[in-house]
C-alpha cells in the first residue's frame, strides 16, 4: 500500500452520527495498519475528547497519533509525549473573549479537562462539552480568567452570526487563524495552525514524504488537509467545498465511508 500516513477527522467522518466508529471501518483501518499504514487522528477537539477514540483503536498499544485543537498540539499515543504543542499568546487572551462577549457570543476555551464559558447554557458549548463528554463550567468574566496559554478559542452561535462574524475576527486578530469546524463552530487558533500544516510536520517527524498522506473528511477545518494530501477524501456528507477540494468522495459516515475508501487503498482502486 502506497500511503503511510492515514489522517481521519472524527465527527462527520471517522464516527458516524452516534459518535461511533463502525465495525467495517474500525476492521479496514486495522488492516491498513498491519500493511504498515500509521494512523493519525486530526480534530478540532481537545485532547481529552480525542483519547476514547484513540484508545477504541488501541492506538496507545499500537501505535498512532493524536492532532488535536486542529492540529495545535500533536500527542505520540504510544508513549504519550507531546511533541508539537503551539498555544493562542496569553496577551491576545482578554481581547478575544471581550470581542465575543461585547457581540453576545458564546465562547469557550478548556481548562482542567473541562469547557470554560461565558454562557453554560448555550446550545452549541452544551454540543462541544457533549461532544468531548466534557463538564462545562460558568466563567461570567472569562477576560480576566484566561490569563493562561490556549491552543484555541472556539466562538459557538447560529451558523449565519459566525459566518457574518468570520471577517470581523480575522480583522481584530489577524495575527491568528479562523475558521468553521461546523456551521456553528467558529474556530480561533494560532497562526499557521491547521491539519495540514501539522501534518507536514508529523510527516517530518516520521520520515515520511507528502506523497505517502491519505486525509479523510467532511469540514470546512478539513479543505486544507485534503488538498495538502496526496490523496484527499471527502465523505459524502461533506460540503460542497470539502468535496470540491477532494480527489475522491467516499460513502457517508453512517454508511462505512472511511472504510469502504480504505479497502479500495488496499486493493489499489485508489
Amino acid at each position: 500500500m502506497k500511503y503511510k500516513l492515514l489522517a481521519f477527522d472524527l465527527d462527520g467522518t471517522l464516527t458516524t452520527s452516534e459518535k461511533k466508529i463502525s465495525s467495517r471501518t474500525r476492521e479496514a483501518i486495522y488492516a491498513a495498519r498491519r500493511a504498515g499504514c500509521t494512523i493519525a487522528l486530526a480534530s478540532g477537539r481537545p485532547v481529552y475528547g480525542i483519547m476514547p477514540v484513540a484508545k477504541e483503536l488501541e492506538l496507545e498499544s499500537l501505535g498512532g497519533y493524536i492532532l488535536a485543537y486542529n492540529g495545535g498540539c500533536i500527542i505520540d499515543c504510544k508513549t504519550g509525549n507531546i511533541i508539537y504543542d503551539k498555544k493562542i499568546p496569553s496577551s491576545l487572551n482578554a481581547g478575544i473573549c471581550q470581542f465575543a462577549m461585547e457581540r453576545s457570543y458564546g465562547i469557550l476555551t478548556y481548562e482542567d479537562d473541562c469547557v470554560i464559558t461565558n454562557q453554560k447554557d448555550n446550545r452549541y458549548v452544551q454540543i462541544e462539552a457533549g461532544i468531548n463528554h466534557l463538564e462545562v463550567k460558568q466563567i461570567d468574566h472569562l477576560d480576566t480568567h484566561v490569563t493562561f496559554p490556549v491552543n484555541k478559542f472556539l466562538i459557538t452561535e447560529d451558523p449565519e452570526t459566525v459566518e457574518n462574524a468570520i471577517p470581523d475576527v480575522r480583522k481584530a486578530f489577524p495575527e491568528l487563524n479562523v475558521f468553521t469546524s461546523a456551521p456553528f463552530f467558529m474556530e480561533i487558533v494560532p497562526q499557521n495552525i491547521d491539519k495540514a500544516d501539522t501534518l507536514n510536520y508529523l510527516l517530518k517527524h516520521l520520515g515520511l514524504d507528502i506523497s505517502e498522506l491519505a486525509a479523510f473528511g467532511d469540514g470546512g477545518n478539513d479543505i486544507n488537509m485534503l488538498k495538502h494530501s496526496a490523496l484527499g477524501i471527502a465523505m459524502a456528507n461533506a460540503s460542497d467545498e470539502c468535496k470540491n477540494a477532494a480527489d475522491y468522495i467516499t460513502a457517508d459516515n453512517d454508511h462505512d465511508g472511511c472504510g469502504i475508501a480504505i479497502e479500495k487503498m488496499m486493493t489499489g482502486e485508489l
